[in-house]
């Protein structure tokens, strides 16, 4: 059996994890608006050049955006969550179902991702690398969930 799975009850937590994340997203996008609080920076790179080279830019307080981080912990760690948590029932079938999908959302991450490299340039790049972060996970996930609805329809017809 698989022993680096979380147990059952985390698929759960982060379902609801993702549910957060995206509402949060979706919130954000549509209403404009950011989430800015007093963040504490390890290392400030928007201080101007020209400042002395005895000027403290490690561990400085600034207020950020954090929205971007928020949302992407929150997807991330709901993400790791729901997609390799154990099944009810775990057995070697799941744990096969489990490993094609994730070699199947490795594929199609890349696949993409290859695609995005190709056509997507400057800041906008940068934006494509933060979803792409989640965009395993995600693809796992309904993969493997998908074979798991569709197994499971089959027995029961059949």
């Amino acid at each position: 059996m698989v022993k680096y799975l979380f147990p059952y009850k985390f698929k759960s937590v982060g379902i609801a994890l993702l549910s957060l994340g995206f509402s949060i997203i979706l919130i954000l996008f549509f209403t404009n608006t950011t989430l800015t609080i007093p963040f504490l920076k390890l290392y400030d790179s928007f201080m101007p050049l020209n400042e002395p080279v005895n000027k403290q830019h490690f561990f400085v307080f600034a207020n950020e955006d954090v929205s971007n981080e928020l949302t992407g912990i929150l997807m991330i760690i709901g993400g790791l969550l729901a997609t390799f948590s154990k099944e009810k029932k775990e057995d070697e079938y799941i744990t096969k179902l489990r490993l094609e999908s994730l070699v199947w959302a490795t594929f199609i991450n890349y696949g993409i991702l290859l695609l995005l490299i190709l056509t997507i340039y400057g800041l906008d790049f940068l934006y494509v690398m933060e979803v792409n972060l989640c965009t395993f996970l995600l693809l796992a996930f309904f993969r493997f969930n998908y074979l798991l609805l569709k197994t499971k329809k089959e027995l029961a017809n059949g």
